[in-house]
């Protein structure tokens, strides 16, 4: 059975995944994509509280494999609260912040894996979803950024390009978090723990 702890850590994660899509519908439908992203409160809001909720669901899955002692699960946090930090300061550097999450997520997903008896195959290829999710997101933006997709603003950017490689970034990460977030409130989460002890 489930702890109160664990559903509110896998509520943690689905609020996550909701805050993400929330971000890419409001950067989507405010100019953000043809505008650029600076400057839009309504977009960085949603983003803040994502990564909060983000590592909120970290902090739930590094305390069920193994607790939140030893060098792994500092640096996690560490990468979690400095991608807090930057996307505070600056919401629209993304990809800075994305690949710090994506670090946090693989510490996070390694000490899932080391610490699972179960092997837990089903959910291999979204917990590595997880770790990915923001480098394709970065690639792409480059990618499109290489291409000149979109119109060329006062900056030098392409502020299409990166809001696409944003939202591609955001949409796969909000999916892993929404597996994450059922696992984390489910039955198989609490047998899994249960058995570690």
């Amino acid at each position: 059975m489930p702890t109160q702890r664990s559903r509110g850590d896998g509520t943690a994660a689905l609020v996550s995944a909701a805050l993400w899509v929330i971000a890419v519908c409001v950067l989507a439908t405010s100019r953000g994509f043809q505008d650029g992203m600076s400057g839009n409160v309504l977009w960085i809001l949603p983003v803040l509280l994502a990564v909060v909720a983000f590592g909120v669901a970290v902090v739930g899955v590094l305390q069920r494999r193994g607790g939140l002692r030893g060098w792994r699960p500092s640096v996690t946090l560490a990468f979690v609260a400095l991608g807090l930090m930057i996307a505070f300061i600056g919401t629209w550097a993304w990809p800075a912040w994305g690949l710090l999450l994506a670090v946090a997520s693989l510490l996070t997903v390694l000490r899932m894996r080391s610490s699972s008896i179960d092997g837990r195959g089903s959910r291999r290829a979204l917990d590595w979803l997880l770790v990915t999710a923001w480098p394709i997101g970065v690639a792409l933006a480059i990618l499109l950024s290489e291409m000149s997709v979109g119109t060329l603003d006062e900056n030098g950017d392409y502020p299409v390009s990166t809001g696409v490689g944003f939202g591609v970034g955001a949409l796969l990460f909000a999916a892993a978090l929404v597996h994450l977030g059922r696992w984390l409130g489910s039955d198989r989460q609490a047998r899994d723990s249960g058995s570690r002890r």
